[in-house]
This record gives structure tokens, sequence and C-alpha cells, in this order.
């Protein structure tokens, strides 16, 4: 990142030091929350699903970032998220229609 003393501003720097901190802060209790309300016999399968559902929301988190960074570097871009955002919503909708068991 000190390379790219054109893009990386101190602002930038600070704001990534103050949402890793925050993080830090947030994730213990959040595990200890999960672990504490879970029975015994299930705390392996809650501590995988919460780590899973930590891991996906920071993906999702870091593609929206991004998502957002280029949105005002591209217009097509613009027109990729409402493609996007029409097949979402078709998967769901397909994905709600099949059968159960």
């Amino acid at each position: 990142m000190l390379f790219l003393r054109e893009s990386i501003t101190p602002l930038v720097i600070i704001a990534m030091a103050v949402w890793a901190g925050g993080a830090a802060f947030v994730v213990p209790p959040m595990t200890a929350t999960v672990l504490h309300n879970a029975p015994l016999s299930m705390a392996a399968t809650a501590s995988a699903v919460h780590t899973t559902l930590r891991q996906l929301g920071a993906l999702i988190g870091v593609a929206l970032t991004g998502l957002a960074f280029t949105l005002v570097a591209s217009p097509l871009v613009t027109l990729m998220l409402v493609s996007a955002l029409i097949h979402m919503l078709l998967a769901l909708m397909i994905w709600r229609r099949l059968p159960t068991k």
C-alpha cells in the first residue's frame, strides 16, 4: 500500500485500520455468543455455521465495496450490476419453486 501513494491516502489507511480494529473487537464476542447458546452436542456445527456465515458476510462486503468503487469509474458496471440482480432474482424464484422433501 505504501507504493500506491497516489491512490492510498492517509484517510484510507486510517479507515482500514479502524475497520480491522473493529472486527477484532466484534468477532470474539460473536463466537462466544454462538457457542454459549448452542447445545454441547451441536457446538462444532454451530461454530462451523458461524464461521461460514462470517466469511460469507466478509466476502459480500468486499465485493460490494469493490462494486461501489468501480461504479464511479465505469457506467458499464451499472449495467452488469442490474443484470446480476436480475439473474439472482430469477435463481431465487426457481429455488423457491423447487420441491422440498
